[in-house]
């Protein structure tokens, strides 16, 4: 998601404003973001696609430990 579309999302005249926080870019938990927004992986080559998956599994893994943190949740996550 770019920043755009979270905007667009919060603005929203349906959206309830005390939810407001929980509207986040999901590189927030990526250790390498070269910038928020995440890049398309359809629109480029397959090193382009490649760097889209690899980033899209590192920044996943810790938004699942960040889960898990929070809740106590007994889970183990695989290493990389």
């Amino acid at each position: 998601m770019y920043e755009s579309n979270r905007r667009d999302i919060v603005a929203h005249p349906g959206f309830r404003t005390e939810y407001a926080d929980k509207v986040f870019l999901l590189r927030v938990y990526d250790e390498e973001p070269a910038d928020m927004n995440a890049a398309n992986a359809y629109y480029g080559n397959l090193d382009e696609f490649e760097n889209v998956y690899q980033m899209l599994r590192r920044t996943n893994l810790r938004f699942l430990q960040y889960l898990i943190e929070k809740h106590h949740l007994e889970m183990h996550l695989p290493a990389g």
